[in-house]
């Protein structure tokens, strides 16, 4: 590992090429670990070692973080390019395999086969060693037994040179190829039906609620391509140091600097405005996103049709559809005029996450099941399947729901009519919800963003989120080594100024 060379004024940081190494991997633990200056300060007053000033940390984060970020940027690039060439040749693959099964037979090969003016030579180089074509030799099948043997002896003597040639001829070649030989052509001849990759995208605000003046995004792959961030988008709609500036000093330009305000609007605006950024940087790198795996906001693909033109398919995430509705049966609850038990909201959940599990590719299924759940609820098993339903599938053992309260199915008919009424809409959307997805892969990279920039601390005044950020992304796709490739990547040095 190539030491990351660091000079400071101070003469106290050049006695010990040793502090120099470990300075150098507190600024990079700043925005992996630690957290802010004070916090950096903290650790080292706990390692016995002299502080260091906050301005002198910050300068040391920003050059620290820049590679940081080119390094986070090149594996997203990679990682998406990995994830859009795989998916596609899974993709051409199947159509192939379609193609092929619409056939009624599957020729492995084709052969070939000479013109009627060929030479008795050519004829006789692409005959098996046992069979002998009769439309090239003038001796009629009518002929006695000498004639035969003479004629299989020259045969056999003119086979005998052939093969005594060591080249032999390129239709032959051709012709003896094996079907395991062949090119995989899915490179050459990409698929019909998709023009991009699917990706798991989801929005996280750093304050709850939706006053939160940063978020962040991230493009996922799918389970079955890694997990990896294809991309990730920071949104500000502040910028610390413009701020200061225009407080303090109005009548003064603002001095050079990164500013990180780059979102004008409300926050619940972020979610869409990401995801359009993301999507269009995507489609210029080269890696087109088709199908967008995510909670059931439109807005994004909306915004996307009528300002880029580009076109996206929705798959809803399997773990939001369940926690809507959740959220639906617990404002039914809150109504005092409605019996509605903590206990059957769990139930019902549990009946809809099996419900959707056993019917995906299979709308009308899921149509049916759905129609069925709330009546089974109440004892009504009239649209039930022996499929799911221990009622239809023995009627001689007295049937109990284990879930509900007392083991006995409810009885209140203002309940059934609510929530009857609630799944009307959820029964309507049978034909999308029988193709879902799944975004929880970036759940547990917001997970990660959050041991790196808690939500009790604010780091969206500069581009110190930005930092921390990317370094999640290139540790979800890279692990702990990416750290390792910061030193590979290039041998830095950094001028300090005095502490």
């Amino acid at each position: 590992m190539p030491i990351l060379m660091i000079r400071f004024r101070c003469k106290w940081f050049q006695s010990n090429i040793l502090l120099h190494c470990f300075y150098c991997l507190v600024f990079l633990a700043m925005i992996d670990s630690l957290g802010g200056p004070v916090r950096v300060n903290n650790f080292l007053a706990a390692l016995n070692l002299k502080p260091i000033s906050n301005k002198n940390l910050k300068t040391m984060e920003r050059r620290a973080g820049n590679i940081v970020e080119h390094v986070a940027d090149m594996s997203t690039r990679e990682a998406a390019k990995d994830a859009f060439h795989q998916e596609m040749k899974e993709v051409a693959e199947a159509e192939s395999k379609r193609a092929a099964d619409r056939m009624e037979g599957l020729i492995e090969d084709l052969g070939v086969c000479p013109l009627p003016d060929v030479s008795p030579k050519l004829k006789l180089m692409l005959q098996p060693d046992n069979q002998v074509d009769d439309d090239w030799t003038d001796v009629d099948e009518d002929n006695d037994e000498t004639d035969n043997v003479r004629l299989s002896s020259a045969l056999k003597r003119r086979r005998y040179q052939v093969r005594k040639h060591k080249k032999k001829h390129p239709m032959l070649s051709r012709a003896q190829k094996t079907p395991s030989s062949r090119v995989c052509l899915a490179s050459k001849f990409p698929c019909h039906s998709r023009t991009g990759m699917s990706c798991a995208v989801d929005t996280a605000w750093h304050k709850r609620g939706f006053d939160s003046l940063t978020s962040h995004t991230f493009f996922m792959s799918k389970a079955q391509y890694g997990k990896k961030v294809v991309k990730a988008v920071v949104s500000h709609r502040t910028c610390g140091v413009c701020k200061w500036w225009k407080r303090n000093r109005p009548s003064e330009a603002v001095r050079n600097h990164r500013c990180v305000h780059d979102h004008t609007g409300s926050a619940r605006l972020m979610e869409s405005v990401s995801g359009e950024r993301g999507v269009c940087e995507l489609h210029k790198d080269g890696t087109p996103v088709e199908v967008i795996e995510g909670d059931g906001d439109n807005t994004m693909i909306a915004r996307l049709k009528s300002k880029s033109n580009i076109s996206l398919k929705k798959k809803f995430d399997r773990n939001h559809i369940v926690k809507n509705i959740g959220k639906k049966l617990y404002a039914l609850q809150a109504d005092k005029s409605t019996k509605l038990s903590k206990l059957v909201i769990l139930h019902i959940q549990k009946c809809v996450k099996y419900i959707l599990a056993k019917n995906q590719g299979d709308p009308k299924g899921l149509e049916e099941n759905l129609k069925a759940l709330v009546p089974h609820q109440f004892a009504d098993h009239t649209m039930c399947q022996p499929r799911w339903c221990g009622y239809k599938r023995d009627r001689s053992v007295k049937y109990s729901h284990r879930s509900l309260p007392y083991k006995g199915p409810l009885k209140d008919d203002h309940l059934r009519s609510q929530l009857e009424k609630l799944f009307e809409p959820v029964v309507m959307k049978a034909p999308q919800l029988a193709d879902l997805g799944s975004s929880q892969q970036c759940e547990h990279a917001n997970r990660e963003v959050t041991m790196r920039a808690p939500k009790s601390l604010r780091y969206g005044n500069s581009e110190s989120l930005d930092f921390r950020v990317k370094a999640t992304a290139a540790f979800i796709n890279e692990g702990r080594h990416y750290i390792s490739k910061l030193f590979q990547f290039s041998t830095v040095i950094i001028q300090g100024t005095r502490c």
